[in-house]
């Protein structure tokens, strides 16, 4: 046996409803053929790409592929020994990051995966030319984060986040600034139960271990706490440097670049000063 897996093994049409686990189980005791870690068979040199030989990828490409292809080798030999020894939190594969299966069919990554790398390579001068290629040239779509009346209690307050968090969640990975207004909002929110918390405590003397905003937000909206900490440090930051609420992105790639964002400005006051006002 050359150590290969055949597939037909792995067919149990054939085989009667009682003996289908029986054939399960001698199926996954095979180990996966160690002699196809990449470079793969069909995989490299003439045996691949077209009439040349040559591979339709790019070097990083094919790595990235390679890559994921061992990902499957470590996760089916992981898989086989739960199947057969039962739950096991070791050994457990680490997935690549990136979108393998848009690669495979479009032929490139998404540009936000394309990006990432060469952003975080950026010397501080690049990536604030980067930024400011981001700005509007209109700024019309800007959403105003002052509501025509801010709600006068908490309970009206948990209401309205309520209603922003159902709007925030049809624009996950999109529309800045609804993100941005939900992160003000989150903000304005906190300080009135800050407030709040406050006076009643120096009005009934409270000695009991008080409310908490994170108490309270669990237990009045659906929101999770990492959603709430996230958007309320992102509107923190744009208050601190607002010119960033100009950038045309979204808000997942806001969250990806927001740590870069936030060493550049510190170590480059000059840099930082120029996202400090409006356009």
């Amino acid at each position: 046996m050359d150590g290969s897996v055949d597939n037909s093994e792995l067919d149990n049409s054939e085989l009667g409803e009682s003996d289908n686990s029986l054939r399960l189980t001698q199926n996954t005791n095979m180990d996966w053929d160690s002699s196809a870690d990449p470079p793969w068979p069909g995989c490299d040199g003439p045996s691949g790409g077209g009439p040349s030989g040559e591979l339709p990828w790019t070097i990083e490409q094919q790595e990235y592929i390679r890559k994921n292809m061992t990902y499957v080798k470590e996760l089916y030999n992981y898989m086989k020994k739960c199947l057969n020894n039962g739950p096991n939190k070791e050994g457990v594969p680490k997935k690549p990051k990136g979108n393998i299966m848009y690669l495979l069919k479009n032929g490139k990554c998404p540009e936000k995966e394309q990006n990432l790398d060469s952003i975080a390579e950026m010397t501080a001068e690049e990536f604030h030319a980067y930024l400011r290629g981001l700005l509007k040239l209109f700024t019309t779509d800007r959403i105003d984060s002052q509501a025509d009346q801010l709600p006068s209690n908490m309970k009206e307050w948990a209401a309205s986040l309520e209603q922003a968090y159902l709007v925030v969640n049809e624009h996950e990975s999109t529309t800045f600034p609804v993100h941005l207004n939900f992160g003000k909002k989150l903000i304005l929110a906190k300080r009135k139960f800050d407030c709040e918390k406050k006076k009643k405590k120096q009005e009934q003397k409270i000695s009991k271990k008080a409310e908490t905003w994170k108490s309270w937000i669990k237990e009045n909206t659906s929101i999770k706490e990492a959603y709430d900490r996230k958007h309320r440090a992102v509107a923190e930051l744009i208050a601190e440097y607002p010119k960033l609420a100009e950038l045309h992105i979204s808000y997942t790639l806001f969250l990806e670049i927001k740590k870069k964002i936030e060493e550049v400005f510190a170590e480059n006051v000059y840099i930082g000063q120029q996202w400090t006002m409006p356009k």
